[in-house]
């Protein structure tokens, strides 16, 4: 579906969190694409995961390793690389820095600047 999607004169974004099901490596060939991977240090994680989920520390800390470690398996199973590959990637941004709504404002303004929006 996402590959029909991306045949239409359109711009794609692929903003991967671990969650982008290897868009940047599904739209490796086409033109009209910026590759973003937003991450967060564990501890900034571990902080959300307690403080903002309600998150039992250790239910958090289990939680995030096991995330992690399956993000990658499914990355490196489809697209054979890792999900933060350098290669794949236009832009690498920690989220922990400027927060949600600061990150996602960063990347508004790159998105409309790359594409003339």
């Amino acid at each position: 579906m996402i590959s029909e999607l991306s045949k239409s004169p359109c711009v794609t974004i692929s903003i991967s969190e671990g969650v982008g099901r290897c868009a940047d490596y599904i739209f490796r060939d086409h033109r009209n694409v910026l590759n973003i991977y937003i991450y967060a240090p564990v501890d900034a994680r571990y902080k959300n995961c307690v403080e903002v989920l309600k998150m039992k520390p250790e239910e958090a800390t289990k939680m995030i390793y096991k995330v992690d470690k399956a993000r990658t398996a499914y990355h490196k199973r489809y697209a054979k690389y890792v999900p933060g590959d350098l290669d794949s990637k236009q832009i690498m941004i920690d989220s922990s820095m400027l927060g949600v709504k600061g990150t996602a404002e960063v990347l508004a303004e790159i998105v409309q600047r790359r594409f003339g929006l």
